[in-house]
């Protein structure tokens, strides 16, 4: 017998893999529905945005950025 679900396929790299998985470990509601290798999830489509979201606020406090060095040092009063 043929089953099919409607997922949305997404391709990352490893590491950000084993951060969507983790993500869905913590959910109430699961939205992986199929794990397909080493970069590919099937995911439930509606989890789209929150995944966006939550990756994107992950690269945001992993990036460093010479604007926010140099926001610290006039805070401080040491810009030179």
């Amino acid at each position: 017998m043929v089953r099919y679900t409607k997922g949305l396929l997404l391709e990352c790299d490893p590491t950000i893999k084993k951060y969507i998985t983790k993500l869905n470990e913590e959910s109430q509601e699961k939205f992986i529905i199929h794990d397909l290798g080493p970069t590919l999830l099937l995911i439930n489509p509606s989890a789209k945005e929150m995944i966006q979201r939550k990756v994107d606020q992950l690269h945001d406090t992993n990036t460093y950025t010479k604007l926010e060095e140099m926001e610290k040092k006039i805070s401080k009063g040491n810009l030179k």
